[in-house]
């Protein structure tokens, strides 16, 4: 990953995506700005996949993206735009129905298995 990338705000970063995700919606499909609009959601989409795979930052509700750390006990929810694309993981499902009413998404709810005991767990076993 850059240097560039060190002191970003993962958290916040991750909050922008979706106010991004709610502005495209808003705009006409088809029309430059939500072609602009869905290349930054995309660009910033594979930037936090890199960011999780390499242990700088989890998405919400996660620990770890690596297959040796079992994801949360409860449900992780995407959504499903009409092109097929998935938003996410998300929080919770307030937060997925908020970003499928403004996509006009469909929620993608998936069971998970159980957190590390501890983050230090999580760290020793390749975390960062």
């Amino acid at each position: 990953m850059f240097e560039s990338l060190n002191g970003v705000d993962w958290d916040l970063l991750h909050r922008q995506k979706l106010t991004l995700l709610k502005l495209r919606q808003r705009q006409p499909e088809g029309s430059a700005e939500a072609d602009a609009l869905s290349g930054i959601i995309h660009f910033l989409d594979s930037i936090q996949d890199d960011a999780t795979a390499i242990g700088r930052w989890t998405f919400p509700g996660e620990s770890d993206n690596s297959p040796a750390v079992e994801p949360p006990a409860s449900k992780r929810y995407y959504v499903e735009d009409d092109d097929g694309h998935h938003h996410g993981p998300l929080d919770d499902y307030e937060e997925a129905v908020s970003v499928a009413d403004s996509i006009h998404g469909r929620i993608i709810a998936q069971d998970v298995a159980g957190l590390p005991a501890s983050p230090e767990e999580d760290n020793a076993e390749g975390g960062a």
